[in-house]
């Protein structure tokens, strides 16, 4: 079918409208390509997926415009690469940030993604990070709309303004980078219901609707609506402690040795569960590990603190023996969506909590670490199977097998056990810093369990011998903001920024053949720890 003057009409009205977009938006000049039309060519969104920009020319299916608006988000698309590539030299980096921009002006956005998906498939990074342009960009949209890319098209029209020329590497770190750390801001309700949920995991809709003073119907929408933003996030996770899993945090500094080798030391480590870079000073590792109370077992932590020792790295221990998580959402400014810490007020109160031994008036509520349950080899199974993902007893039935009741009964056991925990977690709001805080002076520890108070996110261990280890995230310049009001603090904690959280291999699948059912306790681990003190020994 020929395109009529109306088909033309609307089609002209595209590209005036896009070229008008851009020029606004992104404030460079578009290209004016030439239509060329095509009367064989297929107007599915497949093939005109297909279409691509060439020499400012442009072929077109011959058809009724009005019926195919998909056509519309390809011309954005293509459009904007070709306009984006006479200043920024690098397709990659072109073709995403425009098939983003084409996006938004189609209606089918699962099919658009679905395109982009099968022509940008995901891929592992040489930073450990997964790069899957379609899902990063979905979730940026879905977290501030258009918004999200023009901040993200400015920052990198301004690296190629300063000449800084992005490798594919480099962007796709860039691009992680920058989805991680962009926020949206948060309403007054939003964040008094996110108060609520993190302090109560098991609060009611209804309860928050009278503390916030809104109607139950509007805190489920907002709670869904900060879902899919990926702000608030629900999950349900297993507590180790509660299964007979110890749980060390361990902190290693180079010393006399390198980073290289603070890494190196947990290549092979059956233990690990995550770990996190020391980004500062001679950098470090902080990792957490995960070990089944067995004696020997126990033992293998001992030989590998020694063997660190050795090489000349220092190694610092703890094992959680009470712990808390506290909230305060106090600083956020809802208006502005910023945070407002105040960090001369934090410095003062930081003095006189040590002048005038003012600690013990801010409580802070810890819990002691958990003892185990009494649990059987069809409860570890379970676990193993809820944590792999599967979470209603029908999922569960088809993996561990058994009758539906029995499955439901251990089910509800284990959640009123608190052996599987109810967590909700916040993202994507301006806590971009991560700091580690260890305080071995048990004065000092009671200061800074007491300041955790003031701070938006903590997470707060003390040890047996009330030593503090303490995982807070602030919002932009909160580190130093922090370190400052600890500034007088005699002896001072030590203060670690954080780099990306990487989580190991570990699983209590792996773990399974370990259990004792008659003693309902875990034997020696059946892993073979061979290769990784072989590797300790070589170093």
């Amino acid at each position: 079918m020929g395109h009529d003057e109306n088909s033309a009409d609307l089609l002209r009205k595209w590209l005036e409208d896009i070229k008008q977009i851009i020029i606004e938006r992104f404030h460079i000049p578009p290209i004016s390509p030439t239509i060329d039309f095509d009367a064989n060519m297929n107007s599915t969104p497949e093939s005109l997926w297909r279409i691509s920009l060439d020499n400012d020319r442009i072929l077109v299916p011959e058809c009724d415009f009005q019926k195919h608006p998909f056509l519309r988000g390809v011309l954005a698309r293509e459009i904007l690469r070709c306009s984006l590539l006479k200043i920024i030299k690098n397709n990659e980096v072109c073709y995403n940030l425009a098939a983003a921009f084409g996006r938004e002006f189609v209606k089918q956005s699962k099919t658009w993604y679905s395109l982009w998906n099968e022509t940008k498939p995901p891929i592992d990074t040489s930073h450990q990070t997964v790069y899957s342009p379609s899902m990063t960009f979905a979730s940026l949209y879905n977290l501030d709309g258009e918004d999200a890319l023009d901040e993200l098209v400015d920052s990198i029209l301004k690296n190629s303004r300063y000449g800084i020329d992005l490798t594919i590497s480099d962007w796709q770190l860039f691009l992680y980078r920058f989805a991680s750390n962009y926020s949206s801001a948060l309403s007054s309700a939003e964040i008094t219901i996110i108060d609520e949920l993190m302090r109560n995991p098991e609060i009611s809709k209804t309860e928050i609707g009278k503390r916030a003073d809104i109607s139950q119907v509007w805190v489920s929408t907002l709670i869904s609506a900060m879902k899919k933003r990926r702000q608030l996030r629900e999950f349900e996770s297993v507590v180790y402690s509660k299964i007979g899993i110890r749980v060390f945090q361990v902190v290693l500094e180079p010393g006399q040795a390198s980073y290289s080798d603070c890494v190196s030391v947990l290549n092979w480590c059956p233990y690990l569960y995550t770990s996190n870079a020391v980004v500062t000073g001679k950098r470090g590792l902080f990792a957490t590990l995960a070990i089944p109370d067995n004696s020997e077992n126990i033992l293998d932590l001992h030989r590998f603190i020694q063997s660190v020792k050795r090489i000349g790295i220092f190694v610092n221990v703890f094992e959680r023996h009470r712990s808390a998580r506290t909230i305060s959402l106090d600083s956020y400014d809802p208006d502005n969506g910023i945070w407002r810490m105040d960090w001369n007020a934090i410095s003062l109160e930081s003095d006189l909590l040590q002048r005038d031994e003012w600690a013990p008036v801010f409580p802070l509520v810890t819990e002691d670490a958990p003892s185990p349950v009494d649990l059987d080899e069809r409860d570890i199974r379970l676990l193993s199977a809820f944590e792999k993902g599967y979470k209603t007893v029908r999922e569960l039935r088809k993996e561990i097998r058994g009758r539906s009741s029995d499955i439901t009964t251990r089910l509800s056991r284990l959640k009123d056990e608190d052996v599987i925990r109810k967590i909700w977690e916040i993202h994507h709001v301006g806590l971009n810093e991560s700091a580690l805080v260890i305080a071995n002076n048990p004065d000092t520890a009671k200061i800074c369990g007491a300041l955790s108070l003031r701070l938006p996110v903590a997470y707060v261990d003390f040890d047996t011998t009330n030593r503090l280890l303490m995982r807070t995230f602030l919002p932009q310049g909160g580190i130093h903001g922090f370190a400052s009001a600890m500034a007088k603090l005699t002896p001072p904690p030590e203060i670690h920024v954080l780099g990306q959280r990487y989580h190991g291999a570990y699983h209590l699948a792996l773990w399974i053949d370990d259990w004792d059912d008659r003693t309902g306790a875990w034997m020696p681990a059946s892993r073979d720890t061979t290769r990784w003190f072989d590797h300790l020994d070589s170093l």
